[in-house]
């Protein structure tokens, strides 16, 4: 797991061919790009409110991605068809 939460300066994040299970990058504004390819026992992501997010890729053995009604409106988001996105 993986809690990265309230950094106002965190723009990027490149956890690619990592092992993580859990990610939580909730309360980051400024947090633009996330890439967690190569990455396949990433289950659970939460973003909210990442209000700047605009790309997340390499979500394709992702459970469930946590969003927010604006998030959900102007991100776009690589997912497989399986995957769950709650928006709150």
């Amino acid at each position: 797991m993986l809690n990265i939460k309230g950094n106002p300066s965190l723009q990027n994040l490149d956890c690619r061919s990592c092992a993580l299970q859990s990610l939580d990058l909730s309360g980051n504004p400024a947090l633009q790009y996330i890439d967690c390819s190569s990455n396949y026992v990433l289950r659970t992501v939460d973003v909210r409110p990442c209000l700047s997010l605009f790309r997340f890729t390499g979500l394709d053995s992702v459970e469930t991605v946590y969003v927010t009604a604006k998030q959900f409106s102007s991100t776009t988001f690589n997912v497989h068809p399986n995957t769950r996105i709650l928006i709150q």
